[in-house]
């Protein structure tokens, strides 16, 4: 990830050109609220009570994806502490056909989260405690 240096190498020079710097702040992971209000917005459309697409309702998001299996991939929606074995967090990179899964990238038809958006998230996912 690229980022702005923290401090200046030398005189006025902040990195070089190319290459990554040596220090980043990672960004913080997404609040538990955070995140519900993220899929209020994107994902309620269709992940919502009225529209439980692929069987997902998004209403209240940590009962129905933490430690959940996924109807579409092998994976749990959200695996807690473990980003990459989360089938949310692929569909929303829209890497799902590599762990087994299939359809659209989500949210469907974009925008698609930025990489800060995703950082975030696998950020708040690696942090969840193993069940």
């Amino acid at each position: 990830a690229w980022c702005l240096a923290e401090a200046e190498y030398g005189a006025g020079d902040r990195g070089t050109p190319g290459q990554a710097n040596r220090r980043c702040v990672p960004l913080p992971p997404f609040t538990t609220v955070e995140l519900q209000a993220r899929f209020d917005e994107d994902c309620a459309f269709c992940h919502t009570q009225g529209g439980a697409s692929g069987t997902m309702t998004l209403d209240d998001f940590p009962e129905t994806t933490i430690g959940v299996p996924s109807s579409e991939s092998p994976l749990d929606r959200i695996e807690p502490g473990d980003a990459e074995a989360s089938y949310l967090f692929n569909k929303l990179r829209g890497t799902q056909f590599a762990v087994g899964g299939v359809g659209d990238r989500m949210p469907q038809g974009g925008p698609f989260w930025t990489e800060d958006d995703l950082a975030r998230l696998r950020a708040y996912i690696d942090a969840l405690p193993p069940q």
